[in-house]
């Protein structure tokens, strides 16, 4: 009896560690970094010789103006009442839009050889959200294209197509094209889906909608309702922050199925228009964290984002840097013990550094350009929220 006793114990020790050890082997496997407390610090070293284009800054006080500099020759570009919440672009072409309060309209920007380019856009209640190629995508009550050469403006979603996704779909609000809500509807680089939130049981969810089909594409339950979804460059996928799974009513709902433990919190999820849905990462495996302010690099290699946690009480905050197709992880510790990144961290055009600015108590705003790979940062601007980075192409055509 004792023998077969201890036979089961060593036979459920043996399960048990090979248990452990697949677990392991599987995020090991999937190439993704679940430590937040080893990170890679941010640290000066970075050389500007290497960087190139304009950081746009929104300036935070009330007597100075927005501006954009040159990071290789230091000249300034006044952007005059440039806020982060309207600033859209940069276009193929090198232009910028954003709402400047004191004209009451928007204005677009451009760099035409080293002459600066202003244009007022005429957009009426609309608002623009993106660019397509050259011409402005339209928010409002319809989604639309402004030519830039000639002011025609083409609807993209017809009035029954609209009659469509609101049968198909519970809208929790009235349409929202853009800004800070959870109800916001963002439209892939071709507009040829839509990403919008959705009510119903159990939970609001993010919405693929295919316009071509008229139907819903994919899904993701309790997806972040703070920070739009961003598609990727590609228009294959957006990403949000979502849980794996969550218990609700009794009921387990899934997002996605990979039997990687799971604490609390929110991870960052890519929902493809095929209706797959990957982890890329997961914090929430080891602690209750909660992604957000999450941005494509411009070659849709990488994704920056924000990750915040919390470690004996104290508020913590981290930069990582995911790898896209291998789900690598790099994770970045914040210069100084109180710091936390103010806005979203903005990519270089191209694609190898992230400039962030950060707060830290009794310190001025302090913006840092940081090697995406290494940490070694350079600092820019203080007392500055950097808000784009900017690769104007020279020769390009007056607005």
């Amino acid at each position: 009896m004792k023998l077969k006793f201890r036979t089961l114990i060593f036979l459920f020790l043996i399960v048990f560690c090979i248990a452990v050890f697949w677990v392991y082997q599987r995020q090991a496997d999937l190439g993704v970094n679940t430590s937040l407390s080893q990170c890679v610090p941010i640290t000066e070293g970075l050389s500007s010789r290497n960087l190139s284009g304009w950081m746009v800054y929104e300036s935070r006080q009330e007597d100075e103006d927005s501006f954009a500099v040159d990071l290789q020759t230091g000249t300034k570009l006044p952007l005059e009442h440039l806020t982060a919440d309207t600033l859209i672009g940069p276009s193929k072409a090198g232009r910028i839009v954003y709402d400047d309060y004191d004209l009451n309209n928007w204005v677009v920007v451009g760099l035409a050889d080293g002459v600066k380019t202003i244009s007022v856009v005429k957009v009426n209640n609309a608002m623009p959200i993106d660019w397509a190629g050259e011409r402005l995508v339209l928010g409002g009550d319809r989604l639309q294209l402004l030519d830039m050469e000639n002011g025609d403006i083409e609807s993209v979603i017809s009035d029954a197509d609209f009659s469509k996704i609101g049968n198909a779909i519970d809208w929790p609000s009235k349409l929202n094209w853009s800004g800070y809500s959870p109800y916001h509807i963002v439209p892939s680089p071709d507009l040829t889906n839509l990403a919008l939130a959705a009510s119903g049981e159990p939970a609001p969810s993010l919405v693929l909608w295919d316009l071509k089909n008229a139907r819903v594409s994919a899904q993701l339950l309790w997806a972040d309702t703070l920070s739009s979804p961003k598609w990727s460059p590609d228009g294959a996928g957006v990403i949000s922050s979502a849980p794996p799974y969550i218990f609700y009513n009794m009921k387990q709902y899934v997002n996605v199925q990979d039997n990687i433990s799971y604490v609390g919190g929110s991870d960052v999820m890519y929902l493809g228009v095929d209706g797959r849905v990957r982890r890329l990462t997961t914090f929430s495996s080891v602690v209750k964290a909660y992604e957000n302010r999450y941005v494509w690099s411009p070659d849709g290699s990488r994704i920056a984002v924000m990750v915040d946690f919390t470690v004996n009480g104290v508020d913590a905050h981290r930069l990582a840097v995911i790898q896209f197709v291998s789900r690598q992880v790099t994770t970045f510790c914040l210069p100084g013990k109180s710091a936390e990144v103010v806005g979203y961290p903005v990519w270089s055009p191209d694609s190898q550094a992230v400039a962030l600015t950060v707060s830290e108590e009794g310190e001025p705003l302090q913006t840092y350009i940081v090697d995406a790979k290494t940490g070694s940062a350079l600092k820019t601007e203080s007392g500055m929220q950097i808000v784009g980075w900017w690769q104007p192409q020279n020769n390009t055509e007056e607005p």
